[in-house]
Formats: structure tokens, C-alpha cells, sequence
């Protein structure tokens, strides 16, 4: 446009748009500029709603093993800095500004997400969706952390997350498979949907669908984390009808709830026959403070009617109690389908179960579910179903122990019992069941001339079966086994066996000598190789040679 000398407001001519009004270069370069401003100002219109422009920052960030270190990201300092799309593509993001986002925000490829310090950022899905909060989608990879690990407030940045009926705090909607999630710091606060978990699985139409067979994983190392399942849905794990995928918490603060037949940390709610248990699923606790709660699912393990996930509990203080229903506090929920067990090797343990139902173990009516403690301390309360609940502590090396507040049937068996009775599993009774066993160090060491390829030390309980193999080195062969305090070996003189441990500590020794003539000893741990004759004939020669000379040399 141009203003004629009357001020009127007129239209650029072609030539005069391109500045080829003036002369030479100057009008030119006058006109290309010309251009360039103008697509400047309307590109931002052509595209659609302006997005505020990206920023790159780099700030601290909490990594897995609690360290700070960097991160440079994108900075969100509002909800104008969120894609329009509502997607997250690989990168990381840093939030630094307080608000709320209202709309699913779905995560694609691996994704970093650091809370700055003394922020608030709420997501919230839109209503009618089936969404979670925040979508991991299969193959996708989301990592939440923060700038430290301070008091909440002035410190850890917060995230809090709800999902729509049917779609998880963070994970999947409905009939989703979910992705990876794992946490390192921050305080978030997530809230499941009706029938998904508050972290993991949405709802599923059907246990005979994908999401029924196999879901993702969830790891939590550090930060405090709150996670509320709705109906049916478990705090941290399985929505109805989902498998629970695998759960790992190694640290931090984590408060996990179900409802209505979800666990607190596990499985959800199962009909139809179905168990809702993937082959994959697992909970894996190593650290951290963890406190779980349900009702109808054992607070961490199996939803009601479902199938108990594999339990493996090696560390930090773990309180899990049943508040309301016949759910056990670490195993079955209410008429559980039998699982591959509870394994308990350390940490601080709290189990409260259920009416009718034990502190560990099965639910009520529900399929046995055997518990096999190596370490740690266990404290195991029954649930109330007479004037009194029983208390079992539980200290390796006893063997099996239960006990009962029932009583129709008390204690049939008495603490120390090798096995429990059929009786132990009736609906009306409700048994601590658990086999404590102790474990035996064994080392293995070899003489000179080879090593221990296959196998390792460790602690072993008595019967375990450890399988070696020797290999020697060049110049040398394998001739036996020996085993310094019991214990046997299935094949004592071959290289490949399988030695099963004793009832105490031993050590395993593979033996090796060279090869050709003269045998071997062994000195002080190491194989001496003894003089081969042929050797011996050629010093005696020598020697008999020098005796010679010097006589000769006398003569």
C-alpha cells in the first residue's frame, strides 16, 4: 500500500512492490525486504492461532539414583508453550509457570518432563474422551523428574493429573496399552477415571482384549507420588479388566490407593472368569516408603477375582493394609485366583489383612498363595473377624507359620508346622501363610590352570541347584570338583555340573592339571606341575656333563 501526496491510501503497483521503481541495486534490495516483512507478518495468520515462541533452557534435574544433574530442554512457562495438537513429541520439556491445561497431553517417543522448583501444573482430560491426563502410548517413553528433591512448596514442583471415566492419571485410556512411565522426582498427584488406575492402565471393554493380556511398566525412584485408582481401578497398576504390567518402586515417598476391588499397587477388579494377569506382570519393590490401601483387592498384589501378580519385595518400609473387604494386605484380593507367589528377602514389612482374610497370603475364598521369606522382618496381622486379630512376626530361620482368629478352627496347626493343613485356605478362616528359609553363602574358587565360567557365589538356600561349568586353559584340563563343608555335585569329575547347596556355608573348588606326563599337586590353592621325566633325564645328563669337564680339567 502507499499514501499519494493528498494522504489517500492507494495500492502498491507490481514494479513498486518489488522496489524496480528506483534505481538500481538500492530500489531492489528495498522491494525484497518489502517482501520478506510482509510474509513475516502474515505467515502467523496463514498457519492459524500464534503459538508463543519456543525457548530453550537448562536447568537441574533430578536423574534416577536421586543425583542432580542438567537438563536443557523447552521451556513451558504457560499453557500457550503446549502444542495445539496437545502432543509431545521426543524431547525434553522444562515447566517453569504455575497453570492448568485442560485437554489430554499424549506423549510420542521418549519424553522428559522436569517440574521446575515451587511450581503448580495440574493437567486435567477433557470430559466424555476416555482419556487419561496424560497418554503413554505403546512404544512411547515418559520420564517425570524435577530441579530437586526440597520440601514440598518452595521445593519440588508439582504435577497433578486427572484422567476421564475410563483413562488413567497417567498411562492409558480405554482398551490402551500402555507405554513406559518412570518417575525421578517430583510431588505428583494422579487420579484414575472410573475404572482405570491413577498411574497405568486404563479400562479395558474386555480381559480377552490386548490390554487384558499385557500392559507396560511403571518405576518409581524418587519424589513423592500419590496414585488413586477409581472403581475397580488399582492406585498404581491395572484398570478393570487390564493387566497390571510390571511396577517397580526402588525409592521415594508412594502412596497408592484402589477402589472397589482394585489393589492399592497390582491388579484390578476381574469378571468373567478371567484373571486380568499378564505372563509379564510383576511388582518389584527394592526402596523407598510405600504405603498402599484397598478395598475388595489385597492392598498390593491381586485385584478382587483376579490373578496375583509375581511379588518381590527386597527393601525399603512397606505398610500394606486392606481397610475395607476380604482382600489380604500383601497377595489375594477377595476369591483371588492363585499367582506365582511372594518372595520377601529384605525391608520392613507391614501386611494388615481384610475380614476373614490373612495380613499375607490369600484372600478370602480365595487360591492359595505361597509366600517364601529369606530376610527382612515381616509383620503379619490377620484380619478382624472375632474379638481380637492375631499378630505374626516373623524372623528367619522358622519354617512355615500361620495363625488364625477364627474361632471354628483355631490355629489347627501351632506355629512351626512343616505344612500347613487344607484347612489353612477355608473361606471362614483367615491364616498368615508364610515359609521362611534361610540362605547359605557359597563361594567358588578354582586352582591354577582354569576358572569357574558358569556360576557365581552368593547365598543359596539348602537345596537350591546351582549349575557350573569349568574351562581350563590351554595346557591344562579339568579333573574334578570338591566341595570343602557338603552338598553334591551330579556329575563330581565333568566339567558341566550341577551342584545342589547344603544346609550351610561351603566352598567349591574346580581342580586343573597340565597336560602330559608327571600328575599335578596342589600347594597352598595353586596346581604345581611336577618335572616330566623326559626333563629330569636331560638335567641328569647335563649334570653328569659338567661333573666330567671339571675332572678333565683336574687331570
Amino acid at each position: 500500500m502507499r499514501r499519494d501526496a493528498s494522504g489517500s491510501v492507494g495500492v502498491l503497483g507490481e514494479r513498486e512492490f518489488l522496489g524496480l521503481t528506483g534505481r538500481g541495486h538500492v530500489g531492489l534490495l528495498r522491494g525484497v525486504l518489502g517482501l520478506l516483512s510482509a510474509v513475516l507478518v502474515l505467515a502467523p495468520m496463514m498457519v492459524g492461532v500464534p503459538q508463543a515462541a519456543a525457548v530453550t533452557v537448562t536447568v537441574p534435574c533430578v536423574g534416577a539414583m536421586g543425583k542432580v544433574g542438567s537438563c536443557k530442554g523447552t521451556q513451558i512457562a504457560s499453557d500457550a508453550n503446549i502444542p495445539s495438537s496437545g502432543v509431545l513429541a521426543a524431547g525434553t520439556y522444562v515447566v517453569t509457570g504455575s497453570f492448568t491445561h485442560n485437554g489430554t497431553l499424549t506423549v510420542d517417543g521418549a519424553v522428559v518432563l522436569v517440574l521446575g522448583d515451587g511450581i503448580n501444573w495440574i493437567v486435567i482430560a477433557d470430559p466424555s474422551t476416555g482419556e487419561p491426563g496424560i497418554k503413554v502410548v505403546a512404544g512411547s517413553k515418559l520420564t517425570v523428574t524435577s530441579e530437586s528433591l526440597g520440601p514440598l512448596g518452595s521445593g519440588m514442583g508439582r504435577l497433578s493429573v486427572g484422567g476421564d471415566d475410563g483413562g488413567a492419571g497417567i498411562g492409558g485410556g480405554v482398551d490402551d496399552v500402555f507405554g513406559v512411565i518412570t518417575i525421578n522426582g517430583g510431588a505428583i498427584t494422579a487420579n484414575g477415571g472410573v475404572g482405570a488406575a491413577g498411574i497405568g492402565a486404563g479400562r479395558c471393554s474386555s480381559a480377552a482384549g490386548a490390554c487384558g493380556s499385557v500392559q507396560g511398566s511403571v518405576t518409581i525412584n524418587n519424589g513423592v507420588v500419590r496414585a488413586y485408582g477409581s472403581t475397580t481401578g488399582a492406585g498404581v497398576g491395572g484398570g478393570g479388566l487390564s493387566a497390571a504390567g510390571q511396577v517397580t518402586i526402588a525409592g521415594g515417598t508412594v502412596t497408592a490407593t484402589g477402589q472397589a476391588g482394585g489393589a492399592g499397587i497390582g491388579g484390578c477388579e476381574c469378571t468373567g472368569g478371567s484373571t486380568c494377569l499378564g505372563s509379564a506382570d510383576k511388582i518389584t519393590i527394592t526402596g523407598g516408603k510405600v504405603t498402599a490401601r484397598s478395598n475388595g483387592g489385597a492392598a498390593i498384589g491381586g485385584g478382587l477375582s483376579g490373578g496375583v501378580p509375581a511379588i518381590v519385595i527386597s527393601g525399603g518400609t512397606v505398610d500394606a493394609a486392606h481397610t475395607s473387604g476380604f482382600g489380604a494386605g500383601i497377595g489375594g484380593g477377595e476369591f483371588n485366583v492363585t499367582g506365582p507367589g511372594i518372595k520377601i528377602s529384605g525391608g520392613q514389612v507391614t501386611a494388615q489383612g481384610g475380614s476373614q482374610a490373612p495380613g499375607i497370603g490369600p484372600g478370602m475364598g480365595g487360591s492359595p498363595t505361597v509366600t517364601v521369606m529369606t530376610g527382612g522382618t515381616l509383620t503379619a496381622v490377620a484380619g478382624d473377624n472375632s474379638t481380637a486379630a492375631v499378630v505374626g512376626s516373623f524372623t528367619p530361620p522358622n519354617v512355615y507359620e500361620y495363625w488364625t482368629n477364627t474361632g471354628s478352627n483355631a490355629d489347627p496347626g501351632g506355629p512351626g508346622t512343616a505344612v500347613p493343613p487344607a484347612s489353612a485356605f477355608v473361606n471362614s478362616d483367615a491364616y498368615q501363610f508364610v515359609k521362611i528359609v534361610t540362605q547359605y553363602a557359597l563361594s567358588l574358587k578354582s586352582t591354577s590352570g582354569g576358572s569357574v565360567t558358569v556360576g557365581s557365589g552368593g547365598v543359596y538356600a539348602a537345596g537350591d541347584k546351582v549349575k557350573l561349568v569349568a574351562t581350563p586353559d590351554k595346557g591344562f584340563k579339568f579333573v574334578g570338583w570338591k566341595t570343602s563343608h557338603g552338598g553334591s555335585f551330579s556329575s563330581p569329575s565333568k566339567a558341566k555340573t550341577t551342584f545342589t547347596m547344603p544346609g550351610n556355608a561351603t566352598t567349591v573348588t574346580a581342580m586343573f592339571k597340565a597336560v602330559g606326563g608327571g600328575g599335578s599337586v596342589e600347594t597352598g590353592g595353586r596346581l604345581m606341575s611336577q618335572v616330566p621325566l623326559w626333563a629330569g633325564a636331560v638335567l641328569l645328563l647335563v649334570g653328569v656333563g659338567l661333573l666330567v669337564r671339571r675332572r678333565w680339567a683336574r687331570g
